[in-house]
C-alpha cells in the first residue's frame, strides 16, 4: 500500500508530492509485482501525479489492472484511459468511481460502478468484493464514471428539494412526524429524502443532514457540534454538464440547501431553548 499525503503549508497551499514517511519514488517500487493496482485520490491532478509524474504507470507489470476508483471527472478519466492505451496497451485500465458516504464505506457497502475491459472483471471481483456490496459493469472506461455524475446531480436535486420541504414546513407550522406520515408508505419521496427527513426529527445530524459537504459549517453558525462525513462530488460535474450542453447550477443549489438549513436549525435551537 502506498499513501500520498498533502502537506500544507502555514498559508494552507499545498505541497504536491510530499509522502509521509517516504520518498516519492516508492510509490513505482509499490507496484512493480502487483496484480491489481487502486487509486483512489481526491483529485485529477494527484491521480495524474501519482501514476504519470512519479512514473508510476510505466513501472506496473505486463498484464497488471489498474482501477481508477476516485471521482475524477470525465475529461480526466478519459485522458488517463487514452494515455494508458497509447503507452501502456498491456495494462488493463478501469473506471471505478464508487457511490455512498463513509458509512457504506466503512461496512462495505458501496456501489462500484466499474468500467474497462471485459478480461479485468474477474481479476477484479474479489477485490471489489471486499471493496462494496454491489458491483455494476457498464461498458468502456469511461462510462463508470458518467454514472457517478448522473447520480450525484440526482442526489444534488434530492438534497435541494429536502431543504426546501424543511423550510417551508417550518413556516406553515408543520411537523415533521406528520410530513413523514404522510409521504410515508407512497411514491412521493425517495428513500433518501425519508431518511434525511426522519433525522431532522430525530436531531439526529450525524454524517451530515443535507449531504452537500456545506453540514459542518452550517452547524457551527447555529452553535450545533457535528461530524459531518458526506460530500456530493458536484464538482467535477459542472465543467461535464456545460461540455454536453446541460446547464445546472449546482453551486445555486448548495447555497439554497446551505441558506434553508440554516434557518431550519436556527428555528429549531430557538424552540428548544423556550
Amino acid at each position: 500500500m502506498f499513501g500520498r499525503v498533502q502537506e500544507q503549508s502555514q498559508s494552507r497551499k499545498v505541497r504536491s508530492g510530499q509522502v509521509l514517511g517516504r520518498r516519492v519514488l516508492e510509490a513505482a517500487r509499490a507496484v512493480a509485482d502487483a496484480d491489481v493496482v487502486l487509486t483512489m485520490l481526491p483529485t485529477a491532478e494527484a491521480v495524474t501525479d501519482v501514476m504519470v509524474g512519479q512514473g508510476t504507470l510505466h513501472e506496473l507489470r505486463s498484464g497488471a489492472v489498474w482501477a481508477q476508483m476516485g471521482t475524477i471527472g470525465l475529461e480526466a478519466t478519459e485522458s488517463l484511459a487514452s494515455q494508458v492505451a497509447r503507452e501502456r496497451p498491456d495494462i488493463a485500465f478501469v473506471d471505478a468511481p464508487v457511490s455512498g458516504s463513509r458509512g457504506p464505506a466503512r461496512n462495505g457497502g458501496l456501489l462500484i460502478l466499474a468500467s474497462g475491459p471485459e478480461h479485468a472483471e474477474p481479476i477484479l471481483a474479489p477485490v471489489f468484493a471486499a471493496l462494496g456490496q454491489r458491483t455494476l459493469w457498464l461498458g468502456a472506461a469511461g462510462a463508470g464514471t458518467r454514472m457517478k455524475l448522473i447520480l450525484n446531480t440526482w442526489l444534488a436535486f434530492e438534497v435541494e428539494a429536502v431543504a426546501e420541504v424543511s423550510a417551508l414546513a417550518t413556516r406553515l407550522g408543520v411537523s415533521y412526524q406528520a410530513l413523514l406520515e404522510a409521504v410515508s408508505g407512497g411514491t412521493l419521496a425517495s428513500g433518501v429524502a425519508l431518511t434525511k427527513l426522519a433525522k431532522i426529527e430525530q436531531g439526529d445530524d450525524a454524517g451530515g443532514v443535507l449531504g452537500t459537504g456545506v453540514d459542518a459549517e452550517v452547524d457551527a453558525k447555529v452553535g450545533a457540534d457535528v461530524d459531518s462525513d458526506i460530500h456530493i462530488d458536484t464538482g467535477v460535474g459542472v465543467d461535464t454538464c456545460a461540455s454536453v450542453g446541460v446547464d445546472i447550477d449546482f453551486e445555486a443549489i448548495a447555497d439554497v440547501s446551505e441558506s434553508n438549513y440554516i434557518k431550519h436549525r436556527t428555528n429549531q435551537k430557538v424552540k428548544r431553548t423556550h
